[in-house]
């Protein structure tokens, strides 16, 4: 923290420079969450008595601490545990009923994150997660995604 304090108050003097150009140096708006498992997950089709910051903490706090809700469009949310091991637990209860409706609950890489792709009932049926794995091997698609979907032919 002490480093960190001391980057930022070098902020605007020659000493911040890269390459003989200036460079901006500020906190971080927030922590990103540790790498390898995801924290967060995407719920949507929430009944709208439960779509609050208090409604959504008190629907998931059982699955582990909740670090950040955030609210999106009309009964979708956004939820970051603190560990993996809290949203792994959410994610299990995806198709679950609640007041009537089926709630979708996916796991995501950053809390604000959806997974719109698989919202309609989309035909993949793997995790958001193995999506980007994926993506990030250069092949588009996922478990049960369509064919020749994006760059790479799928």
């Amino acid at each position: 923290a002490a480093a960190a304090a001391a980057a930022v108050a070098m902020a605007g003097t020659p000493a911040a420079t890269l390459s003989g150009r200036p460079i901006h140096i500020d906190f971080a708006a927030s922590i990103a969450p540790p790498a390898g498992e995801p924290t967060c997950v995407y719920v949507r089709n929430l009944p709208l008595q439960e779509w609050t910051q208090k409604g959504v903490r008190a629907a998931f706090s059982d699955c582990g601490a909740i670090l950040a809700v955030a609210l999106l469009k009309k009964g979708k949310a956004s939820i970051r545990f603190k560990s993996s091991k809290g949203a792994a637990a959410a994610a299990l209860r995806d198709r679950a009923e609640r007041e009537g409706k089926v709630v979708r609950v996916v796991l995501t890489g950053a809390l604000g994150e959806t997974d719109e792709a698989g919202a309609r009932g989309a035909k993949r049926s793997a995790p958001l997660s193995s999506w980007r794995i994926d993506l990030a091997s250069g092949t588009s698609g996922g478990k049960g995604s369509r064919k020749g979907g994006g760059k790479g032919g799928g």
